[in-house]
């Protein structure tokens, strides 16, 4: 009339249901006696963050020079334990372009709780550029990446017509190219021209420099271009002209001359000019042929010195705008195309 205890411990490797029997052997009567067993496994709760983030990937645009307006990314822990983000940062070719805020979610974030990144977008240079925010956390599949993607239209633009972009002069002359800068969306500002490309003996400035822009409001400004006249007269080298130039010089020099006053005789002798006057007119003839054979038989100073003045042909002007973001930092703009034709 006793009795004994067993005790049955269940112990699941998974969550689901398990079959056993526990038999007793013994000395009485319809040894071993059995006792079916069954046991159910259930899932152990997750103490654990998860990360869900909404956009996974971003796109944003704005004018060169400026910032746009931010958009947002939410962090949100859908875990049932506190998620800690350590830190958010850019990375990539374009990274200086965005701006990075200091960590706007540092405090813990509760489950079923959600946190705001904004994302700006500040470019220097135009075009389209990629970059990634990493997202570094206490979740498991930490660190998390959103792809943002910028574009960017220019800060500025010359809006004028493509005749205007063209000039065609004589040397001596001065090229006019009256011009129209525009601004992008947002943009206002200094603009600093530089111009390059002139042929020789030729100036280009362009007034006013700098460039006032405001935003919204297209600006003139004129691009001038101030050549030099070509003479008729070449040059002497100085060097003693070698063999046979110096006889061919001076054999035409001489011939020249002389041509001209038995021009001047032949007048004369029809009586159109006086002794006096046949001599006033000779003088300067024998004057001048004298200093060419003195020149095509000496060294040093050339006997005729003179400027040759532009020369002719098609010449393309760089423009090279300066400017600055708002931010300060320096822009990337592109430079202007100017086509100059020299006759």
């Amino acid at each position: 009339n006793a009795t004994c205890a067993i005790n049955v411990t269940f112990t699941p490797a998974s969550a689901a249901v398990r079959q056993g029997m526990l038999q007793i052997s013994d000395n009485a009567s319809g040894s071993p006696q059995s006792v079916a067993l069954s046991g159910t496994g259930t899932a152990t709760t997750s103490t654990a963050p998860t990360v869900t983030i909404t956009p996974s990937s971003v796109s944003v645009a704005a004018t060169q020079g400026t910032i746009s307006s931010p958009t947002t990314v939410t962090v949100t822990n859908s875990g049932n334990a506190p998620l800690h983000i350590s830190s958010v940062a850019y990375s990539g070719a374009n990274v200086s372009e965005f701006i990075n805020p200091a960590n706007p979610c540092a405090a813990a974030i509760a489950s079923n709780a959600s946190c705001s990144i904004a994302v700006s977008f500040a470019p220097l240079a135009s075009g389209n550029g990629t970059d990634t925010i990493s997202i570094a956390d206490d979740a498991a599949n930490s660190p998390q990446m959103i792809t943002v993607a910028g574009t960017a239209s220019p800060a500025f633009a010359v809006t004028s017509p493509s005749t205007a972009l063209a000039a065609t002069i004589t040397a001596g002359q001065t090229a006019t190219y009256s011009l129209q800068l525009t601004p992008g969306a947002g943009y206002s500002g200094n603009v600093t021209m530089a111009c390059s490309g002139a042929p020789a003996l030729a100036a280009c400035t362009a007034t006013p420099n700098p460039i006032p822009l405001a935003s919204g409001s297209t600006t003139n400004f004129t691009v001038r271009v101030t050549t030099t006249a070509r003479s008729f007269l070449v040059p002497y080298s100085n060097r003693r002209p070698s063999l046979p130039s110096a006889p061919y010089l001076m054999i035409v020099s001489l011939g020249l001359c002389l041509t001209a006053i038995v021009a001047l005789y032949q007048v004369k002798a029809r009586g159109t000019l006086t002794r006096r006057q046949f001599a006033y007119c000779s003088f300067p003839i024998l004057a001048l042929a004298a200093s060419g054979l003195a020149g095509c038989a000496s060294t040093g100073t050339p006997a005729f010195t003179t400027q040759s003045g532009t020369l002719r042909g098609t010449y393309t002007l760089i423009l090279t705008p300066t400017a600055a973001s708002m931010t300060g930092q320096p822009l990337q703009p592109a430079p202007v195309k100017l086509t100059l034709t020299v006759n």
